[in-house]
């Protein structure tokens, strides 16, 4: 079963009806864990929440989208802030607070798909890692890089295009701390990122940049094959 997506995700909007459209969209159709609403920019702003991507309408009662937009700008708020709107007047203004995306109602399925498929590429490209070193100092690694994790007995290597980190970690500790949507254990001595895989030849998994292909225990080919395309079918971006 595909694992729900691993976004926090709010819909401020004050039409009851658009809200739970949304809401059941995102949760029903593309798989997203979790979906907070509001029926307005002051219940947002006084909920206190962070959130990885906020879908926001525009013109509504009380404070509206935009003004909402500028308080989460000047709290030092950095969720990926998406308006919904009827009207295009706003464009302008919406670039003075960092829109990621801006939508025209009536939104389509396809629409709300890009914007995720976007928003991940987005916050992997923001995300580190934090890697524990033999010597009990830390290393950070962005998280859009990470290629490859490969198991040591006690310890575990990571793999970039151009470096490889040894932990005193092992591989089950890496298995829990990443997204099993983003990365996937195909084997008892291999954790990989889907967004790198290449190809996938019988039973040689090939990942962009490392010259050497992992081989997978025959048994796991179809379920490592039916992950990667959930990944591509769900947010995947060409590399």
């Amino acid at each position: 079963m595909k694992e729900k997506l691993g976004l926090r995700i709010a819909v401020c909007d004050d039409e009851e009806k658009e809200r739970a459209n949304l809401r059941k969209m995102l949760l029903m159709e593309l798989n997203v864990a979790h979906v907070d609403c509001y029926a307005s920019g002051d219940d947002l702003l006084e909920a206190g929440k962070s959130y990885n991507l906020i879908f926001l309408d525009i013109e509504m009662p009380g404070t509206s989208g935009m003004e909402t937009a500028r308080r989460l700008r000047r709290d030092k708020r950095n969720d990926l802030l998406v308006f919904l709107t009827a009207y295009d007047r706003y464009m302008p203004s919406a670039f003075e607070v960092r829109a990621f995306r801006y939508l025209l109602k009536p939104w389509k399925k396809e629409d709300i798909s890009s914007v995720l498929q976007a928003a991940y590429q987005e916050i992997l490209a923001r995300q580190m890692l934090a890697v524990p070193l033999p010597d009990k100092a830390m290393t950070a690694l962005p998280l859009n890089e990470i290629r490859l994790l490969e198991s040591l007995g006690d310890q575990s290597c990571i793999y970039t295009a151009d470096k490889k980190v040894i932990s005193p970690e092992p591989l089950k500790y890496w298995e829990d701390q990443l997204d099993s949507s983003l990365f996937g254990r195909v084997s008892r001595q291999y954790i990989v990122a889907y967004q790198h895989i290449s190809d996938l030849k019988h039973n040689q998994l090939y990942l962009a940049g490392l010259k050497q292909p992992i081989l997978l225990p025959r048994r796991q080919v179809k379920a490592v094959e039916a992950a990667w395309l959930d990944y591509l079918r769900f947010y995947a971006q060409p590399l």
